[in-house]
């Protein structure tokens, strides 16, 4: 009698197992190198099913029962193309109470119109495994017009390709998952990935594109070469150019014209010729000697600027190199108002923003947002003009996104716009 009772258990036993389906709805299994755990929030019907996140204690997404109004957004804008109409999403950073404390704001950039800002936030525990959210702002009303939800990825940098909606990520690896380092472009529309790659299998000390979006060109930390990808199709072998420069701080830059490419580090600067697809012979010493700086081209003829990390920022022209400015930031950007051309450097102290006329390089303003109410103290993780508004926008690395604008000659007004939810 217990022999047959044992029997028929095993043999039902042996029946779920083998007709229970692999990859259930429930468990969402995610296999090595896919993004099949992303959640888009979408009212096209073209990307994948919305997972409202009620338990999200920053970050919510409501299905409207009426399309909103977004009209607020000029037609043929990136903005406009990312945009959703019938999700409201509300979201602030969220502040981290270990350690120092702060938001997890792994990178920010905005978009070749600078219609839209891209914020990207690690999620997960202290220790991992780590997720993503990246949330698009628009920049005319400053609302948060779409948002991807990565649940298994840690994104570490992120970028617009130039006059498009697609977007290229770099993701981390996290060995517990079996997530390999790669790179991905997203369409940030449909949240669908266009392409992906796993090299390199490292770290990166550099990501750019040329100004046209056509090229990405990366530098991995604990190489020499650096990669040259067709944008239209990442997934195909790289061209691979060795730069001599294996500096794990290294840093590449390309001219407003895509004419010559830039590699700093190992205390030099190398020079890239686009069209003859060589290195210069001449290579340029860093200053004060310096091991390695980030380069912005001014769009001035062939001078840029150097920054050097806890030094001076330097502008580079007939060979000679000059301080313009102490203590720099990362962070740097070309950008025109009432027909000048002007250059906006950060500055570590203080939380800086400076302003210099090209090609003449004079510093025509200054602000310190560690100064001016309502008080910030983050370092600028990401920044730049809008022309639609006449003012500047900054975040900075404590979650704070706020908008500067010169309200006299010596006076800049702060509008803090949003700030990390404790």
């Amino acid at each position: 009698m217990m022999r047959s009772i044992f029997i028929g258990v095993m043999t039902l036993c042996f029946l779920f197992i083998f007709f229970t389906p692999e990859n259930s709805a429930d468990e969402k299994i995610t296999e090595e190198g896919t993004f099949s755990r992303r959640e888009v929030n979408d009212d096209e019907g073209n990307g994948e099913k919305v997972e409202v996140q009620k338990s999200a204690p920053n970050l919510r997404i409501e299905k409207l029962t009426e399309p909103k109004d977004i009209s607020v957004i000029p037609k043929g804008t990136t903005a406009s193309k990312i945009a959703t109409s019938i999700y409201s999403i509300t979201w602030s950073p969220l502040w981290i109470y270990e350690g120092l404390g702060g938001p997890r704001l792994s990178a920010a950039t905005v978009s070749g119109d600078n219609s839209v800002i891209a914020i990207v936030e690690i999620t997960g525990t202290s220790k991992g495994p780590f997720g993503s959210n990246i949330i698009f702002m628009e920049t005319y009303g400053y609302s948060f017009i779409r948002s991807l939800r990565f649940r298994d990825e840690k994104i570490s940098s992120i970028l617009f390709i130039p006059d498009s909606s697609r977007i290229i990520c770099r993701f981390d690896r996290q060995g517990g998952l079996k997530k390999p380092y790669k790179l991905a472009i997203l369409d940030a529309q449909s949240g669908k990935i266009v392409s992906e790659t796993k090299i390199p299998m490292c770290e990166i000390s550099g990501m750019i594109t040329d100004t046209i979006g056509s090229k990405l060109f990366v530098k991995p930390s604990k190489s020499s070469n650096i990669l040259i990808f067709e944008t239209e199709d990442i997934s195909k072998e790289p061209v691979k150019v060795d730069s001599e420069i294996d500096d794990e701080k290294s840093s590449i830059a390309i001219s407003s014209d895509n004419l010559t490419l830039t590699v700093c580090g190992n205390g030099k600067i190398r020079f890239f010729d686009m069209e003859l697809k060589r290195f210069k012979k001449e290579t340029v010493q860093l200053p004060d000697g310096a091991k390695s700086g980030h380069i912005i081209f001014t769009g001035a003829g062939e001078d840029f600027i150097v920054m050097i990390p806890g030094g001076n920022a330097y502008l580079f022209r007939d060979s000679v190199f000059r301080p313009v400015m102490d203590l720099p930031g990362k962070q740097a950007f070309r950008f025109s108002r009432d027909n000048k051309n002007l250059i906006m450097i950060t500055g570590e102290k203080n939380s800086s923003v400076n302003i210099f006329t090209v090609p003449e390089f004079d510093l025509t303003a200054f602000a310190f947002c560690s100064k001016i109410k309502p008080y910030t103290l983050g370092e600028i993780i990401c920044c730049g003009y809008l022309e639609n508004k006449g003012c500047f926008f900054v975040l900075d690395s404590l979650g704070n996104f706020m908008q500067l604008r010169k309200s006299s000659a010596k006076k800049w007004k702060k509008d803090l716009i949003f700030k990390a939810a404790k």
